[in-house]
């Protein structure tokens, strides 16, 4: 998300190649190159700038996190909750409630991972936080 005079935008793909812009409330779009105001990125805490996370923190998920009713897991958990483990490059940012299975961002990797920590393995998940959510939600995703 960025903000010109008080206005929020958000991008259609997020991060540094932002392709397209538009506004909040629906109104207007044209393409990032043809911006020609000075934006701000969204403020991501620096601990987690080198994970491609930016969809976590540009909405509220960060804040409130989402719990699944249908399998009462935390699928998303706020910050205060997240972690990240260096060893691993992981930052996880939620839950599958199955064997300490946790789901975040990887350094280096664009989309949102299932972190196997008994085995230290990965398996991609979604592009984004809202694609999991939906998806694990829907029953569509499994570990």
């Amino acid at each position: 998300m960025y903000v010109y005079n008080g206005i929020t935008c958000r991008c259609s793909q997020p991060g540094p190649r932002a392709y397209s812009l538009a506004f909040e409330d629906g109104w207007g779009a044209a393409p990032a190159a043809d911006w020609p105001y000075v934006m701000r990125q969204t403020d991501i805490p620096e601990g987690y700038r080198d994970y491609p996370c930016e969809d976590y923190f540009a909405g509220d998920w960060s804040v409130r996190g989402h719990f699944d009713e249908l399998s009462q897991t935390l699928v998303v958990v706020p910050l205060s909750s997240a972690y990240e483990d260096r060893e691993a490059e992981f930052f996880a940012v939620g839950r599958s409630g199955c064997d300490g299975i946790d789901f975040g961002y990887r350094k280096g990797h664009s989309g949102l991972w299932a972190f196997y920590p008994i085995e230290r393995k990965f398996r991609y998940m979604a592009a984004t936080i809202a694609e999991l959510v939906d998806g694990w939600c829907a029953n569509r995703l499994k570990v």
